[in-house]
C-alpha cells in the first residue's frame, strides 16, 4: 500500500506547469494515438501543378475540448520525397513563420513538384494543445500528409 502511494505521489509531483504526467516524463503514444485525438492535420490544396513554383497550407487544428499552446516553442521540419522540392524546410514559431490562433497553427511550404500522381509531406515536429487542466505535448511528433501533382 504505501508503494501504491509513493508512485502517487511522484506521478503528481511529476506534473509541472499543467501537463499531464506522461508528458511531464516526455512520453507520446505516437500519431495514431494523438492524431484526432489531440488535433487534426490538413494540407490545401490537395493538388498542385507540376514543375511550378507552388505553395501548400499545413494546418494543425486544436482536438474538441483544447486550443493550441502559443506558450510552447513549436517547431517542424517538413520533407518529401524526391520528386517534390522543398523550398523551405525549417518553420518555428520563434522565427514566426508558423501563424497562431488559440483554434490553429498554420504554415506555408513552398515547393516545386516533378512528378504526377500523389505525394507525401511528413511534417515532424513538437508543439503543445492544452484543455482548461492539462497540456499534451507531442515531441518529435510526425504527420503524413497527401496530396497530389498535376
Amino acid at each position: 500500500m504505501k508503494g501504491i502511494v509513493v508512485v502517487a505521489l511522484l506521478a503528481l509531483l511529476g506534473c509541472r506547469g499543467g501537463q499531464t504526467a506522461s508528458a511531464a516524463a516526455g512520453e507520446t503514444a505516437g500519431e495514431e494515438a494523438n492524431r484526432g485525438r489531440y488535433y487534426e492535420a490538413v494540407i490545401a490544396p490537395t493538388e498542385v501543378g507540376l514543375n511550378e513554383k507552388a505553395s501548400v497550407v499545413v494546418s494543425l487544428t486544436a482536438g474538441s475540448g483544447y486550443h493550441w499552446n502559443d506558450e510552447y516553442p513549436a517547431s517542424f521540419k517538413v520533407s518529401a520525397g524526391e520528386t517534390v522540392g522543398i523550398e523551405k524546410a525549417d518553420f518555428s514559431v520563434k522565427t514566426k513563420d508558423i501563424e497562431v490562433t488559440r483554434e490553429a497553427a498554420r504554415m506555408t511550404v513552398p515547393m516545386v513538384v516533378k512528378a504526377a500522381g500523389v505525394q507525401e509531406l511528413l511534417v515532424k515536429g513538437s508543439f503543445s494543445v492544452c484543455n482548461e487542466t492539462s497540456c499534451k505535448i507531442m515531441r518529435n511528433e510526425e504527420i503524413r500528409l497527401s496530396f497530389s501533382g498535376k
